[in-house]
């Protein structure tokens, strides 16, 4: 009965010193951290009023992949991979990256270009106004940018874990 008796009293000081370390610990920290996701970023880029030579030339299309992979610090895991249409036909090229891929597809006969970059990580903008000017003549740039949330890191609601953690210390102070 004494033994039931003293693991009453321990228990109650448990909830009791839970119950005071909850409660310092809501006032320090009564919020919530949201939900965070791991995005990466894509660029949807179409390029108008080109020059139709440097569409149709594979030195001009590596050339472009090479400025990119350079100015944004990408990382290829292989060669670029290109396929050149019949004339008046284009190049259709891919370059796989550690951060995802780079395309491009050119139209020639209607001097445009589109490409598309994705990246898992975070990257800098690229002008790309400027530097398909630069590069393949063009005179009107598209770019649409979208934010590609690929994974969700939930909520951590911090009051509720002030509460695991006071009782825990409490426990903890309990035994020793």
């Amino acid at each position: 009965m004494r033994r039931q008796a003293a693991g009453g009293r321990q228990i109650l000081f448990v909830l009791r010193r839970a119950a005071e370390l909850t409660r310092r610990l809501r006032i320090l920290t009564n919020r919530v951290i949201p939900q965070v996701h791991r995005t990466g970023r894509e660029w949807i880029v179409d390029a108008y009023g080109c020059d139709p030579v440097r569409l149709a030339d594979p030195a001009s299309l590596r050339a472009l992949f090479d400025a990119i992979e350079r100015e944004l610090g990408l990382h290829p895991v292989g060669d670029a991979v290109w396929h050149q249409f019949p004339s008046p036909g284009g190049i259709t090229g891919l370059l796989m990256l550690a951060e995802s891929h780079l395309t491009v597809h050119t139209f020639p006969e209607h001097q445009s270009a589109c490409l598309n970059l994705f990246c898992c990580t975070p990257r800098a903008s690229w002008d790309w106004e400027v530097r398909l000017a630069a590069l393949l003549g063009a005179t009107t740039v598209s770019v649409r940018v979208l934010a590609r949330e690929y994974a969700a890191v939930p909520a951590v609601d911090v009051p509720t874990v002030a509460v695991a953690v006071a009782v825990a210390v409490a426990i903890a102070e309990a035994v020793t």
